[in-house]
């Protein structure tokens, strides 16, 4: 089916097209609606080896590499996350604070990691930020020791404090667009799929008449015919 015949088909069609796009439309729409508008505040930490040693750049830099992938996964851990409920008193659980803040490493294979809290409100958004770099230096600090005769000492140090939260408008501007979006497909989608039925029961339909299954009806005699005695000696 090409351009042309699709256009044909959806304004034959039309009330299909429009019961469908609506309906994805609606859908969308609730979803947005029902979806609070959330503020992000990061904050960024560095983490870095102290004290004097005798090991190459690159086995620090590999030191430092392992303590960024386990420091990522912990910042969103119960642990960390029931500190920060703690210290803020948040009425929430350690799971669903963390579920609100995501760590991530700063590319290419720095050794800094974004922190990055999500709420719906601006104010708690920078707070949890900055609650959760300070607890989480406070935590790592008493985990980490000297390690070898050099007194080596991982150590992690806030570089940028919580940010002032942004608003994610522009993130619902652009989901709003492809809901539009889905919802044009949705009624495309519905208008081929009953072109599509309607056109395999016409062929059925022709092939059963070619098939001579049924008779057509200048052909039907009524109940009741008697040949005439002509017809019957012949």
């Amino acid at each position: 089916m090409n351009l042309r015949e699709f256009i044909s088909t959806t304004r034959r069609h039309w009330k299909t097209f429009v019961a469908a796009f609506l309906t994805v439309l609606a859908i969308g729409i609730a979803w947005l609606i029902l979806t609070p508008v959330k503020y992000v505040s990061t904050a960024q930490l560095l983490v870095s080896l102290n004290g004097t040693t005798t090991a190459n750049a690159y086995q620090n830099d590999n030191v430092v590499a392992g303590r960024v992938n386990s420091y990522v996964v912990l910042l969103t851990s119960e642990v960390v996350s029931q500190r920060v409920v703690d210290k803020l008193g948040l009425k929430m659980s350690p799971g669903q604070l963390a579920a609100k803040v995501s760590a991530v490493q700063v590319p290419p294979n720095t050794a800094i990691i974004d922190i990055a809290v999500a709420d719906a409100s601006a104010e708690e958004a920078r707070r949890i930020a900055g609650t959760v770099a300070n607890e989480f230096i406070a935590y790592t600090q008493a985990l980490e020791s000297p390690t070898g005769v050099d007194a080596q000492k991982v150590q992690t140090t806030v570089v940028s404090p919580a940010s002032t939260p942004r608003s994610r408008l522009a993130e619902r501007v652009a989901i709003g667009a492809l809901i539009g979006v889905l919802a044009l497909l949705a009624g495309a989608v519905a208008v081929w799929l009953r072109s599509a039925t309607k056109r395999v029961v016409t062929e059925a339909g022709s092939a059963e008449a070619d098939s001579g299954e049924e008779v057509p009806r200048s052909q039907v005699r009524p109940t009741g015919w008697i040949p005439s005695t002509g017809s019957a000696h012949q």
